[in-house]
């Protein structure tokens, strides 16, 4: 008779989480989603979703190097590593956008070199770097990926060599010193036009502080399992507090409430971490979050191209919920199929 146990498969309701956040990205995006709530009294600030997917990654970035400090032993190495997941599937929507924004708007053959050209930024992700420019690029939506590989090649670096001080200092002053900058002279946390080199860059000021944030909240789950031995209203007060964030975005618009939202993000993406058995259910909704980083990614060709071409007539005075279920499933539908062809090109290429 065997001694070997099975051992248990676990996963967590991060996974639920980001679909729904993604979605959220997805419809405050399309104006005329955001008219068809505007004409019922809301004022949906859902952009507030980004601050749930910069926490949960500065929470991925701190537990991994936490548990397995030797795989990446530079900030090089660690961004380099996400570029290999996050570039070709980067750089496959900008092809497509860039392509159906050429064919609409009729570009010459000199129109597309100049615009490639002054696309080179966003091309190698660094749009975020403090170009002085809004984001009047092909993907503008993007400038959340270049965030991401800046302020977190910063804080990777922090942690490898100096992360006591780190997190204990410099990681709590700084996220205060920020905050309060966007809060005075911002007052919510839409901060993304002002981009004025790298002191008064507000997206990335934005994406630093949200990514600190989720190094706490790594702090704060660890805290939690250990003193509360509840899991099922743990995980039912995170729920709750998603809730709020969801809700409460959708009526309060760009307010100083944000700030609050993110302080409630905080230990519901703390308990969402916290594992659970997986089940069947389970298993399909980790399939579906395998495809928001697409879905994000191609979103931007229907929002402002496609879609009004199969509906001339919609608008964002007149918008109804029929065309914004369709934007909703060709954003997804061609997320699925972008990548099924990325991961086939990546399996030709190994195979060589």
């Amino acid at each position: 008779m065997s001694n070997r146990t099975t051992e248990i498969q676990t996963t967590n309701s991060i996974y639920f989480w980001k679909i729904i956040f993604t979605y959220m990205i997805v419809l405050f995006h399309y104006p005329p989603a955001m008219g068809f709530l505007y004409n019922r009294g809301y004022r949906p600030g859902w952009y507030i979703a980004v601050e749930f997917f910069f926490i949960v990654s500065g929470y991925l970035l701190y537990d991994n190097l936490s548990r397995y400090r030797t795989r990446y032993d530079t900030s090089c190495a660690y961004t380099i590593h996400r570029l290999q997941y996050i570039w070709p599937r980067y750089l496959f929507a900008f092809i497509i956008v860039f392509s159906v924004k050429g064919i609409i708007n009729k570009y010459t053959i000199r129109e597309c070199i100049g615009t490639l050209v002054d696309a080179m930024p966003e091309i190698f992700l660094l749009q975020g770097i403090g170009l002085n420019r809004e984001w009047n690029y092909v993907n503008p939506t993007l400038w959340y990926l270049s965030i991401l590989l800046i302020g977190g090649y910063i804080i990777y670096w922090f942690l490898l060599h100096k992360e006591r001080t780190f997190v204990t200092l410099l990681a709590p002053v700084l996220v205060m010193i920020g905050y309060s900058y966007l809060y005075r002279y911002v007052g919510s946390l839409d901060a993304v036009t002002k981009t004025e080199g790298f002191y008064e860059n507000q997206a990335l000021i934005r994406g630093f502080c949200d990514m600190c944030m989720g190094i706490f909240a790594v702090k704060l789950r660890y805290w939690l399992e250990k003193h509360v031995k509840n899991i099922v209203v743990l995980k039912l007060c995170g729920s709750v507090l998603m809730l709020l964030v969801i809700l409460g975005s959708l009526i309060s618009g760009a307010s100083t409430n944000d700030f609050s939202f993110v302080m409630l993000l905080v230990p519901a993406i703390a308990i969402g971490f916290i594992p659970y058995e997986k089940n069947k259910i389970s298993d399909v909704i980790e399939k579906i979050a395998g495809y928001t980083l697409d879905i994000y990614l191609i979103h931007e060709v229907f929002r402002v191209y496609l879609m009004w071409m199969i509906f001339p007539e919609v608008s964002y005075e007149h918008a109804n919920i029929k065309e914004t279920i369709v934007y909703i499933l060709l954003v997804t539908a061609t997320a699925i199929v972008m990548d099924l062809l990325v991961r086939r090109l990546e399996t030709v290429k190994k195979d060589k």
